[in-house]
């Protein structure tokens, strides 16, 4: 006797594939489900790996691809170009994660540490301004 229903889900290497590749431009677990034909479960149970490193992989393949072509018998400037503006834009990346990365910590202070410190650099660049300047001699305060 024959079992009812849907059969087991198979994960080809066609499938993975395409699931790599569609997750690679963005597309949502709920698409990239009903484009190959199973439920979202279905999806992450058997195609995590090929979710979360799909982008990656599909960069790689990109760059790798303009090397190539920057390589070639008849090497190509264009593919020169858009290599140097993937590298400018990783620098330029990288730079803006070194810049917002939190300052080191040093060691800790107390309270009249703290608030020492806090009156020194009150009047820099705050909305205080000159508020907080001592008045020198000669000069009348209001």
């Amino acid at each position: 006797m024959r079992k009812r229903g849907r059969g087991a889900f198979r994960a080809t290497a066609a499938l993975k594939r395409k699931v790599e590749e569609l997750a690679s431009v963005g597309m949502s677990q709920r698409l990239i489900s009903r484009a190959i034909g199973c439920d979202e479960k279905t999806l992450g149970k058997h195609f995590a790996v090929e979710i979360e490193t799909g982008l990656a992989k599909k960069k790689a393949e990109a760059i790798h691809a303009l090397y190539r072509a920057m390589r070639g018998r008849k090497p190509s400037i264009a593919a020169t170009k858009a290599l140097l503006e993937k590298i400018q834009l990783v620098e330029a990346e990288e730079a803006a994660k070194e810049s917002n990365a939190p300052p080191a910590k040093g060691p800790k202070q107390g309270k009249k540490q703290q608030a020492a410190e806090a009156a020194t650099v009150a009047g820099e660049g705050s909305d205080w301004g000159d508020d907080l300047q001592v008045p020198g001699p000669g000069t009348t305060v209001n």
